[in-house]
């Protein structure tokens, strides 16, 4: 139903995975996925749906858990996707727009609670808010099969889809 959250052809690495124990997906973020990605990396649509919500006014540099940049995709059956840590005026797309999967959407950049490396962090949930509801488990088709979610460590190519 997903497809990675970046461009065909690229190869981005897992470096926190859904339910991982000693990291910050638990609780309502369990199924979330952090990926590897250069600060200016394009990010892209992992599922048609409208451009819902979006803050990118956070500066670089910004620090903490509820300041990151970050635009959200509703898909129209009742889930919503969060991609977030994103940079300042990151948008490649506007609230209302409709978008399809693999469509440039925003520019990876280092705001919120990233730790020490550049990433985007990706995960669809049945509100528009993932801190305040459980994130749902995702599969991507266009990379190995991965049916327990993306394994953590490991590296991920975006095949054509």
């Amino acid at each position: 139903m997903y497809v990675l959250p970046f461009p065909v052809g690229e190869s981005h690495r897992v470096s926190q995975g859904n339910c991982f124990e000693s990291g910050s997906h638990q609780g309502t973020l369990r199924h979330s996925h952090d990926l590897e990605m250069p600060f200016g990396s394009t990010v892209t649509a992992a599922r048609a749906g409208v451009v819902s919500v979006m803050r990118v006014t956070q500066p670089a540099g910004s620090r903490g858990l509820t300041t990151s940049n970050w635009i959200q995709v509703d898909h129209g059956d009742g889930t919503v996707a969060s991609y977030v840590h994103l940079v300042e005026d990151g948008a490649l797309v506007a609230i209302g727009e409709r978008v399809e999967p693999g469509i440039p959407i925003a520019i990876t950049g280092a705001t919120g609670d990233v730790g020490s490396f550049p990433h985007v962090h990706f995960d669809v949930h049945p509100c528009g808010n993932n801190l305040a509801c459980t994130t749902l488990q995702t599969t991507f088709r266009n990379t190995e099969p991965n049916p327990d979610g993306l394994i953590q460590n490991r590296l991920y190519t975006s095949l054509p889809f």
